[in-house]
C-alpha cells in the first residue's frame, strides 16, 4: 500500500469515529432520565424505579409502632449503663514536621 492510501484509510476511519462520537453523545435520547412521550409517560427504567420506590413507602407506612410497649414499667426501669469516653491525644499536630 501507499503511504497516502494508509493516510485516507486512517483519514476515513477518524471521520467514522467522529461522527459516531457525535451521534452517540448529540443524539442518544435514550439514556435520559424524564424523556416524556407523545402522552405524558416517562421511560420505563423511571416509571419502575417510581414504583419500586412507592412500594417501598407503602410498607414503610404501614408499620405500626407499639406506643404502650414504651409506657411498659419494665422497659421504664431500664438503666443506662454508658459511659463517657475520655479524650486521648493521638498522633502529631503536625505531621509534616520532621522535628517534635
Amino acid at each position: 500500500m501507499t503511504a497516502m492510501f494508509k493516510n485516507l484509510i486512517i483519514l476515513l476511519v477518524l471521520i467514522a469515529l467522529g461522527a459516531f462520537g457525535y451521534f452517540m453523545f448529540f443524539n442518544s435520547s435514550d439514556n435520559s432520565i424524564v424523556s416524556t412521550s407523545g402522552n405524558g409517560n416517562v421511560n420505563s427504567q423511571a416509571a419502575f424505579q417510581t414504583r419500586e420506590f412507592k412500594a417501598i413507602l407503602n410498607d414503610l407506612n404501614t408499620i405500626d409502632l407499639d406506643s404502650p410497649l414504651l409506657q411498659d414499667s419494665k422497659f421504664l426501669q431500664l438503666n443506662d449503663h454508658s459511659q463517657p469516653v475520655s479524650e486521648r491525644p493521638y498522633g502529631r499536630s503536625n505531621p509534616f514536621l520532621i522535628n517534635q
